[in-house]
């Protein structure tokens, strides 16, 4: 199994479409041996998080990745969202120190930002054009 933890995501919707079209590339496809590449979340829920001392909410999900219709890897991410920031304003100052990142978030545009690393897991023979284009993705 070819495991990596993804790290700097600012925006989980947006990675998470361009993840997506990342797998459906001819590039991917050609390096992976497979016609199809596909997401499906597998479950979404949410959790408890405790940041300094300060209680409040996120979301957790798990993506599973499709190659050729069998399972070849999954996704796994926590993340906060603009729900999160609407009950602790606390919790937010003592996660984030990144003023264009805070920026983002009073924007009011949608955001979910990881609070940990994105967790990448691939199952299948991963070649080292695979694991070269999945390194240039994620830089």
């Amino acid at each position: 199994m070819f495991t990596i933890h993804i790290l700097n995501v600012k925006d989980w919707f947006n990675f998470l479409n361009e993840f997506a079209a990342f797998l459906k590339s001819d590039e991917f496809l050609k390096a992976s041996r497979f016609s199809e590449v596909n997401l499906k979340m597998r479950f979404h829920g949410t959790l408890l998080l405790d940041v300094d001392g300060v209680k409040s909410v996120g979301d957790f999900e798990y993506w599973d990745i499709y190659g050729d219709g069998a399972p070849i890897g999954y996704l796994e991410v926590a993340y906060m969202d603009q729900h999160f920031f609407a009950l602790s304003v606390e919790a937010i100052d003592a996660l984030l120190s990144d003023d264009e990142l805070k920026d983002f978030m009073l924007s009011g545009a949608s955001w979910a930002s990881p609070v940990a690393p994105i967790s990448l897991s691939l199952t299948f023979n991963v070649s080292d054009d695979v694991k070269r284009l999945i390194g240039n993705f994620v830089s």
